[in-house]
Protein backbone atom coordinates (compact mmCIF):
# COMPACT_ATOMS: atom_id res chain seq x y z
CA UNK A 1 0.00 0.00 0.00
CA UNK A 2 1.08 3.62 -0.60
CA UNK A 3 1.74 5.53 2.29
CA UNK A 4 2.53 8.95 0.52
CA UNK A 5 2.80 10.61 -2.75
CA UNK A 6 4.66 13.63 -2.49
CA UNK A 7 4.67 15.86 -5.89
CA UNK A 8 6.22 19.25 -6.00
CA UNK A 9 7.46 21.15 -9.20
CA UNK A 10 11.32 22.39 -10.29
CA UNK A 11 10.59 25.27 -12.78
CA UNK A 12 14.05 25.62 -15.05
CA UNK A 13 12.86 29.04 -16.66
CA UNK A 14 14.75 29.20 -19.42
CA UNK A 15 13.85 29.83 -23.26
CA UNK A 16 11.05 31.92 -22.23
CA UNK A 17 8.51 32.71 -25.20
CA UNK A 18 5.92 35.08 -25.20
CA UNK A 19 2.99 33.45 -25.16
CA UNK A 20 0.95 36.84 -26.86
CA UNK A 21 3.98 37.26 -29.94
CA UNK A 22 3.18 33.77 -30.28
CA UNK A 23 -0.12 33.08 -32.34
CA UNK A 24 0.19 30.86 -34.28
CA UNK A 25 -2.46 29.66 -37.39
CA UNK A 26 -3.49 26.57 -35.52
CA UNK A 27 -5.69 24.78 -38.61
CA UNK A 28 -1.74 24.98 -40.71
CA UNK A 29 0.23 22.57 -38.51
CA UNK A 30 2.00 20.44 -40.33
CA UNK A 31 4.08 16.77 -38.90
CA UNK A 32 7.56 17.21 -40.29
CA UNK A 33 10.37 14.53 -38.49
CA UNK A 34 8.13 13.75 -35.71
CA UNK A 35 7.17 17.30 -34.41
CA UNK A 36 4.19 19.19 -34.89
CA UNK A 37 4.79 22.44 -36.31
CA UNK A 38 2.81 25.63 -36.56
CA UNK A 39 3.36 29.03 -38.36
CA UNK A 40 2.85 32.64 -36.82
CA UNK A 41 -0.31 33.78 -38.30
CA UNK A 42 1.65 37.28 -38.71
CA UNK A 43 4.20 35.04 -40.71
CA UNK A 44 3.92 31.99 -42.50
CA UNK A 45 8.23 31.28 -42.57
CA UNK A 46 8.16 31.28 -38.82
CA UNK A 47 6.93 27.81 -37.29
CA UNK A 48 6.67 26.61 -33.50
CA UNK A 49 6.83 23.43 -32.27
CA UNK A 50 5.22 21.01 -29.79
CA UNK A 51 7.34 18.42 -27.90
CA UNK A 52 6.85 15.23 -28.74
CA UNK A 53 8.49 13.38 -25.91
CA UNK A 54 8.38 13.05 -22.06
CA UNK A 55 11.83 11.28 -20.45
CA UNK A 56 13.70 10.89 -16.64
CA UNK A 57 15.42 14.72 -16.30
CA UNK A 58 18.74 14.42 -15.61
CA UNK A 59 21.47 15.46 -13.08
CA UNK A 60 24.78 17.84 -12.94
CA UNK A 61 26.91 14.07 -13.37
CA UNK A 62 24.58 13.00 -16.28
CA UNK A 63 22.79 10.30 -14.11
CA UNK A 64 18.89 9.96 -14.08
CA UNK A 65 16.77 12.31 -11.74
CA UNK A 66 15.89 8.71 -10.02
CA UNK A 67 16.73 7.10 -7.08
CA UNK A 68 15.03 4.04 -5.27
CA UNK A 69 16.37 4.09 -1.93
CA UNK A 70 15.42 1.02 0.39
CA UNK A 71 16.03 1.21 4.01
CA UNK A 72 16.10 -1.76 7.15
CA UNK A 73 15.41 -0.40 10.69
CA UNK A 74 15.30 -2.50 13.64
CA UNK A 75 12.03 -4.32 14.69
CA UNK A 76 11.07 -6.23 18.05
CA UNK A 77 11.02 -9.99 17.46
CA UNK A 78 7.75 -11.13 19.05
CA UNK A 79 7.93 -14.31 16.95
CA UNK A 80 10.47 -16.38 19.19
CA UNK A 81 12.49 -17.19 15.53
CA UNK A 82 16.43 -15.93 15.83
CA UNK A 83 15.90 -14.91 12.62
CA UNK A 84 12.89 -12.24 11.83
CA UNK A 85 11.60 -9.86 9.73
CA UNK A 86 13.11 -5.93 9.79
CA UNK A 87 11.27 -3.12 9.73
CA UNK A 88 11.27 -0.56 6.75
CA UNK A 89 10.25 0.13 3.50
CA UNK A 90 11.59 2.38 0.61
CA UNK A 91 11.60 5.69 -0.95
CA UNK A 92 11.21 6.47 -4.51
CA UNK A 93 11.70 9.35 -6.20
CA UNK A 94 11.79 10.57 -9.73
CA UNK A 95 11.87 13.83 -11.90
CA UNK A 96 9.98 13.79 -15.29
CA UNK A 97 10.72 16.57 -18.13
CA UNK A 98 9.60 17.18 -21.54
CA UNK A 99 12.17 18.55 -23.84
CA UNK A 100 12.99 18.19 -27.77
CA UNK A 101 16.35 18.04 -29.00
CA UNK A 102 18.58 20.29 -31.09
CA UNK A 103 18.83 17.66 -33.59
CA UNK A 104 15.19 16.75 -33.77
CA UNK A 105 14.57 20.56 -34.63
CA UNK A 106 17.11 20.80 -37.04
CA UNK A 107 15.65 17.77 -38.98
CA UNK A 108 12.08 19.35 -38.97
CA UNK A 109 13.11 22.79 -40.01
CA UNK A 110 15.57 21.09 -43.08
CA UNK A 111 11.81 18.79 -43.77
CA UNK A 112 9.49 22.29 -43.79
CA UNK A 113 11.88 23.66 -46.14
CA UNK A 114 12.08 20.92 -48.46
CA UNK A 115 8.43 20.91 -48.91
CA UNK A 116 8.48 24.14 -50.82
CA UNK A 117 9.59 26.64 -47.57
CA UNK A 118 12.99 27.60 -48.42
CA UNK A 119 13.12 30.17 -46.01
CA UNK A 120 11.26 28.59 -43.21
CA UNK A 121 12.75 28.69 -39.81
CA UNK A 122 11.45 27.39 -36.12
CA UNK A 123 11.91 29.73 -33.87
CA UNK A 124 11.44 27.63 -30.59
CA UNK A 125 8.61 25.43 -28.33
CA UNK A 126 4.76 26.72 -28.28
CA UNK A 127 3.98 27.87 -25.17
CA UNK A 128 1.04 26.26 -23.21
CA UNK A 129 -1.82 27.79 -21.80
CA UNK A 130 -2.21 24.83 -19.34
CA UNK A 131 -0.97 21.50 -18.52
CA UNK A 132 -2.35 18.86 -16.90
CA UNK A 133 -0.76 15.09 -15.88
CA UNK A 134 -2.32 11.80 -14.81
CA UNK A 135 0.33 9.24 -12.55
CA UNK A 136 -0.75 6.09 -13.37
CA UNK A 137 0.49 2.57 -11.41
CA UNK A 138 -1.36 -0.29 -9.73
CA UNK A 139 2.01 -1.07 -7.90
CA UNK A 140 2.36 2.44 -5.93
CA UNK A 141 -1.29 1.82 -4.66
CA UNK A 142 -2.68 -1.22 -4.51
CA UNK A 143 -5.62 -0.04 -2.96
CA UNK A 144 -6.77 2.38 -5.68
CA UNK A 145 -7.25 1.67 -9.29
CA UNK A 146 -4.45 2.59 -12.02
CA UNK A 147 -5.04 6.48 -11.89
CA UNK A 148 -3.31 7.67 -8.62
CA UNK A 149 -3.31 11.29 -8.97
CA UNK A 150 -4.25 13.70 -11.76
CA UNK A 151 -3.18 17.26 -11.83
CA UNK A 152 -1.52 20.42 -12.57
CA UNK A 153 1.59 20.05 -14.22
CA UNK A 154 4.60 23.16 -15.24
CA UNK A 155 3.57 24.72 -18.98
CA UNK A 156 7.23 25.41 -20.05
CA UNK A 157 9.48 23.29 -21.95
CA UNK A 158 12.64 21.61 -19.89
CA UNK A 159 10.77 22.35 -16.82
CA UNK A 160 10.50 19.15 -14.22
CA UNK A 161 7.42 17.30 -12.58
CA UNK A 162 9.19 15.36 -9.43
CA UNK A 163 7.61 12.36 -7.78
CA UNK A 164 8.07 10.99 -4.33
CA UNK A 165 6.64 7.66 -2.75
CA UNK A 166 7.21 6.26 0.36
CA UNK A 167 6.16 2.02 0.15
CA UNK A 168 5.98 -0.45 2.32
CA UNK A 169 8.63 -3.13 2.39
CA UNK A 170 6.18 -5.52 0.04
CA UNK A 171 5.04 -2.81 -2.07
CA UNK A 172 9.09 -1.89 -2.60
CA UNK A 173 9.74 -5.62 -3.80
CA UNK A 174 7.44 -5.70 -6.38
CA UNK A 175 8.36 -2.37 -7.72
CA UNK A 176 11.91 -3.37 -7.65
CA UNK A 177 10.64 -6.96 -9.79
CA UNK A 178 8.63 -4.68 -12.12
CA UNK A 179 11.64 -2.24 -13.01
CA UNK A 180 13.84 -5.22 -13.72
CA UNK A 181 11.32 -6.30 -16.24
CA UNK A 182 12.28 -2.96 -18.37
CA UNK A 183 8.68 -1.58 -18.81
CA UNK A 184 8.24 -0.45 -15.27
CA UNK A 185 4.53 -0.19 -13.50
CA UNK A 186 5.24 3.55 -13.63
CA UNK A 187 3.27 5.91 -16.31
CA UNK A 188 2.38 9.55 -16.66
CA UNK A 189 0.44 11.13 -19.36
CA UNK A 190 0.59 14.80 -19.95
CA UNK A 191 -2.42 16.77 -21.45
CA UNK A 192 -1.48 19.77 -22.80
CA UNK A 193 -3.73 22.99 -23.61
CA UNK A 194 -2.02 25.68 -26.28
CA UNK A 195 -4.34 28.01 -28.30
CA UNK A 196 -3.97 29.84 -31.74
CA UNK A 197 -5.80 31.48 -34.47
CA UNK A 198 -8.22 29.68 -36.93
CA UNK A 199 -8.92 29.93 -40.31
CA UNK A 200 -11.24 32.24 -41.92
CA UNK A 201 -14.44 31.12 -41.57
CA UNK A 202 -18.45 31.84 -42.89
CA UNK A 203 -20.54 29.81 -40.97
CA UNK A 204 -23.75 29.72 -38.87
CA UNK A 205 -24.64 27.24 -36.01
CA UNK A 206 -28.26 26.85 -34.87
CA UNK A 207 -28.47 25.61 -31.41
CA UNK A 208 -32.51 24.09 -30.71
CA UNK A 209 -32.32 24.32 -26.78
CA UNK A 210 -35.97 22.42 -27.03
CA UNK A 211 -34.23 19.34 -28.69
CA UNK A 212 -31.11 19.48 -26.95
CA UNK A 213 -32.54 19.49 -23.59
CA UNK A 214 -35.06 16.27 -24.73
CA UNK A 215 -31.50 14.29 -26.42
CA UNK A 216 -29.93 14.79 -22.36
CA UNK A 217 -33.16 13.91 -20.79
CA UNK A 218 -32.79 10.45 -22.37
CA UNK A 219 -31.12 9.14 -19.29
CA UNK A 220 -27.80 10.64 -19.64
CA UNK A 221 -28.19 12.91 -16.87
CA UNK A 222 -27.52 9.97 -14.43
CA UNK A 223 -24.37 9.85 -15.74
CA UNK A 224 -22.37 12.25 -13.44
CA UNK A 225 -19.38 12.59 -14.79
CA UNK A 226 -18.44 13.23 -18.89
CA UNK A 227 -14.40 12.61 -20.14
CA UNK A 228 -13.42 14.17 -23.31
CA UNK A 229 -14.95 11.53 -25.77
CA UNK A 230 -18.00 11.48 -23.82
CA UNK A 231 -18.33 14.93 -24.98
CA UNK A 232 -17.47 14.28 -28.53
CA UNK A 233 -19.54 11.18 -28.94
CA UNK A 234 -22.74 13.34 -27.15
CA UNK A 235 -22.37 16.56 -29.41
CA UNK A 236 -22.05 14.35 -32.67
CA UNK A 237 -25.17 12.62 -31.74
CA UNK A 238 -27.06 16.13 -30.79
CA UNK A 239 -25.63 17.27 -34.67
CA UNK A 240 -27.28 13.96 -36.09
CA UNK A 241 -30.93 14.35 -34.21
CA UNK A 242 -30.50 18.39 -35.44
CA UNK A 243 -30.56 19.76 -32.33
CA UNK A 244 -27.48 21.73 -33.42
CA UNK A 245 -27.14 22.84 -37.03
CA UNK A 246 -24.47 23.73 -38.74
CA UNK A 247 -24.56 26.07 -42.08
CA UNK A 248 -21.63 26.65 -44.09
CA UNK A 249 -20.13 28.35 -47.06
CA UNK A 250 -16.42 28.84 -48.22
CA UNK A 251 -13.99 26.27 -48.78
CA UNK A 252 -13.96 22.45 -47.91
CA UNK A 253 -10.62 22.23 -46.38
CA UNK A 254 -11.70 24.40 -43.60
CA UNK A 255 -14.33 21.94 -42.43
CA UNK A 256 -12.15 19.87 -40.26
CA UNK A 257 -11.11 23.12 -38.23
CA UNK A 258 -14.62 24.80 -38.20
CA UNK A 259 -15.78 21.12 -36.78
CA UNK A 260 -13.34 21.59 -34.05
CA UNK A 261 -14.35 25.22 -33.43
CA UNK A 262 -18.14 23.85 -33.36
CA UNK A 263 -16.94 21.42 -30.68
CA UNK A 264 -15.57 24.05 -28.08
CA UNK A 265 -18.43 26.14 -28.68
CA UNK A 266 -20.91 23.60 -27.48
CA UNK A 267 -18.62 22.22 -24.97
CA UNK A 268 -18.66 26.15 -23.60
CA UNK A 269 -22.21 26.03 -23.59
CA UNK A 270 -23.37 22.74 -22.63
CA UNK A 271 -20.69 21.76 -20.18
CA UNK A 272 -18.39 22.96 -17.13
CA UNK A 273 -15.67 21.51 -16.24
CA UNK A 274 -14.88 19.49 -12.67
CA UNK A 275 -12.07 21.34 -11.34
CA UNK A 276 -10.40 19.62 -8.06
CA UNK A 277 -9.29 22.48 -5.10
CA UNK A 278 -6.70 20.18 -5.00
CA UNK A 279 -4.87 17.25 -6.57
CA UNK A 280 -7.45 14.67 -7.86
CA UNK A 281 -7.70 11.21 -6.40
CA UNK A 282 -9.71 10.07 -8.28
CA UNK A 283 -13.34 8.12 -7.15
CA UNK A 284 -13.36 4.62 -7.71
CA UNK A 285 -16.75 5.10 -10.30
CA UNK A 286 -14.08 7.11 -12.74
CA UNK A 287 -10.43 5.28 -12.16
CA UNK A 288 -11.42 2.29 -14.34
CA UNK A 289 -12.70 4.62 -17.20
CA UNK A 290 -10.16 7.28 -16.77
CA UNK A 291 -7.27 4.90 -18.44
CA UNK A 292 -9.32 2.95 -21.02
CA UNK A 293 -10.43 6.17 -22.24
CA UNK A 294 -7.22 8.12 -22.63
CA UNK A 295 -5.92 4.64 -24.18
CA UNK A 296 -8.06 4.54 -26.52
CA UNK A 297 -7.76 7.83 -27.57
CA UNK A 298 -4.39 8.03 -27.91
CA UNK A 299 -4.43 5.42 -30.10
CA UNK A 300 -6.53 7.27 -32.64
CA UNK A 301 -5.02 10.44 -31.91
CA UNK A 302 -2.38 11.78 -34.57
CA UNK A 303 -2.18 15.68 -33.79
CA UNK A 304 -3.90 17.97 -31.35
CA UNK A 305 -7.54 17.44 -30.80
CA UNK A 306 -10.05 20.48 -29.48
CA UNK A 307 -11.40 18.65 -25.80
CA UNK A 308 -8.82 17.02 -23.12
CA UNK A 309 -8.95 13.25 -22.81
CA UNK A 310 -8.76 13.69 -18.95
CA UNK A 311 -10.30 16.19 -18.21
CA UNK A 312 -13.90 15.51 -16.46
CA UNK A 313 -16.91 17.90 -17.29
CA UNK A 314 -20.59 17.90 -15.94
CA UNK A 315 -23.67 19.79 -17.82
CA UNK A 316 -25.15 23.32 -17.18
CA UNK A 317 -28.47 23.98 -16.61
CA UNK A 318 -29.19 25.61 -19.98
CA UNK A 319 -32.66 26.99 -21.17
CA UNK A 320 -35.28 24.28 -22.75
CA UNK A 321 -37.07 26.28 -25.00
CA UNK A 322 -36.23 28.62 -27.71
CA UNK A 323 -33.24 28.85 -30.33
CA UNK A 324 -29.95 30.67 -30.91
CA UNK A 325 -27.36 31.32 -33.75
CA UNK A 326 -24.08 31.69 -33.66
CA UNK A 327 -22.21 33.37 -36.06
CA UNK A 328 -18.54 32.12 -37.31
CA UNK A 329 -16.92 34.69 -39.39
CA UNK A 330 -13.41 35.41 -39.97
CA UNK A 331 -10.69 34.06 -37.79
CA UNK A 332 -10.89 33.75 -33.93
CA UNK A 333 -8.53 32.01 -31.25
CA UNK A 334 -9.24 28.92 -30.17
CA UNK A 335 -7.85 25.70 -27.76
CA UNK A 336 -6.37 22.70 -29.12
CA UNK A 337 -4.35 19.59 -26.78
CA UNK A 338 -1.69 17.33 -26.96
CA UNK A 339 -0.69 14.39 -25.91
CA UNK A 340 2.62 13.09 -24.40
CA UNK A 341 3.21 9.66 -22.32
CA UNK A 342 6.24 8.50 -20.33
CA UNK A 343 7.07 5.39 -18.60
CA UNK A 344 10.41 5.04 -16.35
CA UNK A 345 11.38 2.01 -18.82
CA UNK A 346 14.55 0.11 -18.73
CA UNK A 347 16.60 1.97 -15.95
CA UNK A 348 17.40 -1.40 -13.81
CA UNK A 349 19.49 -2.73 -16.39
CA UNK A 350 21.63 -0.05 -17.16
CA UNK A 351 21.48 2.12 -13.31
CA UNK A 352 21.00 -0.96 -11.03
CA UNK A 353 24.10 -1.38 -9.96
CA UNK A 354 25.00 2.08 -9.41
CA UNK A 355 24.10 3.13 -5.68
CA UNK A 356 23.44 6.79 -6.22
CA UNK A 357 20.33 5.34 -7.92
CA UNK A 358 19.33 1.87 -6.58
CA UNK A 359 20.49 1.72 -2.64
CA UNK A 360 19.83 -0.57 0.04
CA UNK A 361 21.17 1.31 3.32
CA UNK A 362 19.96 0.43 7.35
CA UNK A 363 18.72 3.42 9.78
CA UNK A 364 19.31 3.99 13.79
CA UNK A 365 20.15 5.82 16.37
CA UNK A 366 16.96 8.14 16.44
CA UNK A 367 18.38 11.01 18.69
CA UNK A 368 19.90 11.64 15.49
CA UNK A 369 17.16 11.79 13.06
CA UNK A 370 15.52 15.07 11.59
CA UNK A 371 12.09 14.99 10.16
CA UNK A 372 11.59 16.64 6.38
CA UNK A 373 8.98 17.73 5.25
CA UNK A 374 8.28 18.58 1.80
CA UNK A 375 6.34 21.82 0.29
CA UNK A 376 4.44 20.45 -2.90
CA UNK A 377 3.34 24.08 -4.83
CA UNK A 378 0.83 23.33 -7.69
CA UNK A 379 1.64 24.63 -11.02
CA UNK A 380 -1.02 27.12 -10.85
CA UNK A 381 0.98 29.38 -8.13
CA UNK A 382 3.79 29.97 -10.72
CA UNK A 383 1.30 30.92 -13.45
CA UNK A 384 -0.36 33.72 -10.97
CA UNK A 385 2.97 34.75 -9.56
CA UNK A 386 3.04 37.50 -12.56
CA UNK A 387 -0.38 39.19 -11.91
CA UNK A 388 -2.56 37.85 -8.94
CA UNK A 389 0.31 37.09 -5.69
CA UNK A 390 2.83 39.39 -4.65
CA UNK A 391 4.25 36.51 -1.98
CA UNK A 392 3.48 33.69 -0.05
CA UNK A 393 4.99 32.36 3.38
CA UNK A 394 4.48 29.08 4.76
CA UNK A 395 5.12 28.23 8.25
CA UNK A 396 5.66 25.15 10.46
CA UNK A 397 5.25 24.67 13.94
CA UNK A 398 6.06 21.67 16.06
CA UNK A 399 5.76 21.20 19.84
CA UNK A 400 8.35 18.82 21.36
CA UNK A 401 7.68 16.49 23.94
CA UNK A 402 10.04 18.22 26.34
CA UNK A 403 8.14 21.59 25.35
CA UNK A 404 10.12 23.24 23.34
CA UNK A 405 8.97 24.75 19.99
CA UNK A 406 10.26 24.64 16.23
CA UNK A 407 9.16 27.32 13.97
CA UNK A 408 10.11 27.46 10.06
CA UNK A 409 8.88 28.94 7.82
CA UNK A 410 9.54 29.40 3.42
CA UNK A 411 8.81 32.21 1.55
CA UNK A 412 7.87 31.80 -1.98
CA UNK A 413 7.95 34.79 -4.94
CA UNK A 414 9.25 35.07 -8.18
CA UNK A 415 12.26 34.05 -7.64
CA UNK A 416 11.73 31.09 -5.74
CA UNK A 417 10.89 29.46 -9.11
CA UNK A 418 14.12 29.80 -10.81
CA UNK A 419 15.88 27.31 -8.04
CA UNK A 420 16.35 23.54 -9.05
CA UNK A 421 15.76 22.02 -5.42
CA UNK A 422 12.63 21.06 -4.31
CA UNK A 423 11.35 23.09 -1.40
CA UNK A 424 11.20 21.31 2.81
CA UNK A 425 11.27 22.24 6.07
CA UNK A 426 12.75 20.40 8.62
CA UNK A 427 12.72 19.87 12.75
CA UNK A 428 14.77 17.89 14.85
CA UNK A 429 14.83 15.10 17.38
CA UNK A 430 13.85 17.09 21.07
CA UNK A 431 12.66 14.52 23.81
CA UNK A 432 10.22 13.01 21.34
CA UNK A 433 10.54 9.17 22.25
CA UNK A 434 6.91 8.67 20.81
CA UNK A 435 7.77 8.25 17.53
CA UNK A 436 4.13 8.75 16.43
CA UNK A 437 3.49 11.79 18.04
CA UNK A 438 6.90 13.02 16.84
CA UNK A 439 5.45 12.82 13.27
CA UNK A 440 2.79 15.10 14.16
CA UNK A 441 2.96 19.53 13.53
CA UNK A 442 0.70 22.34 12.26
CA UNK A 443 1.49 24.57 9.28
CA UNK A 444 0.39 27.91 8.27
CA UNK A 445 0.06 29.76 4.73
CA UNK A 446 0.01 33.50 4.39
CA UNK A 447 -0.96 34.98 0.99
CA UNK A 448 0.33 38.68 0.16
CA UNK A 449 -1.80 40.20 -3.23
CA UNK A 450 -1.12 43.12 -4.71
CA UNK A 451 -2.38 46.55 -2.94
CA UNK A 452 -2.12 45.22 0.75
CA UNK A 453 -4.59 41.97 0.32
CA UNK A 454 -3.42 39.55 2.81
CA UNK A 455 -5.08 35.83 3.12
CA UNK A 456 -4.15 33.85 6.50
CA UNK A 457 -5.17 30.30 6.51
CA UNK A 458 -6.22 28.81 10.38
CA UNK A 459 -2.98 26.35 11.52
CA UNK A 460 -3.51 22.94 10.39
CA UNK A 461 -2.60 19.92 12.07
CA UNK A 462 -0.82 17.22 9.93
CA UNK A 463 1.22 14.25 10.19
CA UNK A 464 2.19 13.90 6.36
CA UNK A 465 5.69 14.58 4.86
CA UNK A 466 4.21 16.44 2.37
CA UNK A 467 2.60 20.32 2.51
CA UNK A 468 0.22 20.67 -0.69
CA UNK A 469 -0.08 24.36 -1.19
CA UNK A 470 -2.86 25.01 -3.91
CA UNK A 471 -4.18 28.58 -4.94
CA UNK A 472 -6.98 29.37 -2.37
CA UNK A 473 -9.18 30.55 -5.38
CA UNK A 474 -9.99 30.29 -8.71
CA UNK A 475 -11.37 31.92 -12.13
CA UNK A 476 -14.74 32.11 -12.86
CA UNK A 477 -15.68 32.51 -16.79
CA UNK A 478 -19.03 33.98 -17.03
CA UNK A 479 -20.47 33.88 -20.75
CA UNK A 480 -23.38 35.25 -22.10
CA UNK A 481 -25.97 34.18 -24.83
CA UNK A 482 -28.66 35.80 -26.30
CA UNK A 483 -30.72 36.85 -29.31
CA UNK A 484 -28.60 39.92 -30.46
CA UNK A 485 -31.09 40.52 -33.24
CA UNK A 486 -34.10 40.34 -31.01
CA UNK A 487 -32.16 43.04 -28.81
CA UNK A 488 -31.54 45.41 -31.31
CA UNK A 489 -35.29 45.09 -32.83
CA UNK A 490 -36.62 45.88 -29.23
CA UNK A 491 -34.49 49.18 -29.65
CA UNK A 492 -32.04 47.59 -26.67
CA UNK A 493 -28.45 49.79 -27.73
CA UNK A 494 -26.74 48.62 -24.85
CA UNK A 495 -26.50 45.60 -22.35
CA UNK A 496 -23.82 46.24 -18.99
CA UNK A 497 -23.60 43.28 -17.17
CA UNK A 498 -21.95 43.95 -13.40
CA UNK A 499 -20.77 40.78 -11.44
CA UNK A 500 -19.78 41.33 -7.54
CA UNK A 501 -17.66 38.89 -5.59
CA UNK A 502 -15.78 38.85 -2.47
CA UNK A 503 -11.61 38.72 -2.70
CA UNK A 504 -9.18 38.97 0.21
CA UNK A 505 -11.84 40.66 2.61
CA UNK A 506 -13.13 43.04 -0.34
CA UNK A 507 -16.13 42.78 -2.54
CA UNK A 508 -14.82 43.94 -5.71
CA UNK A 509 -17.02 44.70 -8.63
CA UNK A 510 -16.53 43.93 -12.57
CA UNK A 511 -18.51 45.43 -15.50
CA UNK A 512 -18.67 44.61 -18.95
CA UNK A 513 -20.91 46.51 -21.73
CA UNK A 514 -22.11 45.27 -24.49
CA UNK A 515 -23.69 46.19 -27.77
CA UNK A 516 -26.58 44.68 -30.25
CA UNK A 517 -25.80 42.85 -32.39
CA UNK A 518 -22.27 42.37 -31.50
CA UNK A 519 -20.77 38.91 -31.52
CA UNK A 520 -21.11 36.89 -28.22
CA UNK A 521 -18.39 34.62 -28.66
CA UNK A 522 -15.88 36.56 -27.57
CA UNK A 523 -17.18 38.40 -25.13
CA UNK A 524 -16.91 37.04 -21.37
CA UNK A 525 -16.27 38.28 -17.55
CA UNK A 526 -13.40 36.29 -16.32
CA UNK A 527 -12.99 37.09 -12.23
CA UNK A 528 -10.70 35.16 -8.93
CA UNK A 529 -13.30 34.43 -6.76
CA UNK A 530 -12.93 31.73 -3.29
CA UNK A 531 -12.58 28.40 -3.64
CA UNK A 532 -15.61 27.22 -2.38
CA UNK A 533 -17.83 30.83 -3.79
CA UNK A 534 -20.85 28.72 -5.65
CA UNK A 535 -22.37 31.53 -7.26
CA UNK A 536 -21.99 35.35 -8.56
CA UNK A 537 -24.08 37.98 -7.61
CA UNK A 538 -24.86 40.20 -10.84
CA UNK A 539 -26.58 42.70 -12.44
CA UNK A 540 -28.35 43.05 -16.25
CA UNK A 541 -29.24 46.89 -17.30
CA UNK A 542 -30.33 47.67 -20.94
CA UNK A 543 -30.42 50.84 -22.12
CA UNK A 544 -32.86 51.94 -25.03
CA UNK A 545 -32.35 54.36 -27.66
CA UNK A 546 -34.29 56.95 -25.55
CA UNK A 547 -32.15 56.34 -22.38
CA UNK A 548 -34.72 54.24 -20.54
CA UNK A 549 -33.39 51.53 -18.49
CA UNK A 550 -34.12 48.38 -16.94
CA UNK A 551 -32.73 46.28 -14.57
CA UNK A 552 -32.68 43.00 -13.26
CA UNK A 553 -30.53 41.43 -10.92
CA UNK A 554 -29.58 37.61 -10.87
CA UNK A 555 -27.13 35.26 -8.94
CA UNK A 556 -24.92 33.10 -11.95
CA UNK A 557 -24.23 29.22 -10.72
CA UNK A 558 -23.28 27.74 -13.50
CA UNK A 559 -21.18 30.40 -15.87
CA UNK A 560 -23.42 31.28 -18.48
CA UNK A 561 -26.24 34.14 -18.26
CA UNK A 562 -29.10 34.53 -20.64
CA UNK A 563 -29.02 38.24 -21.32
CA UNK A 564 -32.02 38.81 -23.83
CA UNK A 565 -34.89 37.76 -21.23
CA UNK A 566 -35.43 41.78 -20.83
CA UNK A 567 -38.13 42.35 -17.75
CA UNK A 568 -40.81 43.76 -18.63
CA UNK A 569 -41.88 47.37 -17.72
Amino acid sequence: MMKTLILSFILVLTGIHYAAAQQISIDRGIKAGGLWCFPLASDSLTYYYLPASASLATTEKGLPGFSFLRYVTLQENTSGKSISDAGGGAVLHFLVTYNTTDEQVRKAESILQKKGAPKATIKGPVVFKKARYSLISSTLDRDQSHVLRTGEAPVLENSSLAFSFELTPVDSKILLESFKTGTSDVSVIFDFTFEGLTDSYDAKLEVDWAKTHLENSGGVTAKIYYFGTDVQIEIDKLMRKEAIRLTTSGENRTMEALVDRVYNKMIELLYEPVRPETETKPTDDITDLIPKTIANSLKEVQKAIPFALNASYKRRSTRTEGSTVYDFKGRSTIERHHFLTFNIGDIYSRYGADPAVFRDVPLSDETFQQREVSINIDGAVERDFNNMVNNVVVTLRKIHQDSSVTVKEILINKEFFKKSTSPSLSYLNQGDHDRMRWLNYEYQVTWQFPGGGRLASEWTKANSPVVNIYLPYKRWKMDFSGDMKKLEEMGIVAISVQASYPFAGLQKPERITIKPPENLESRNLEITVPNDQQEIDYSITWIRKDGSRLTREGKDKHGLVFIDNVPVN
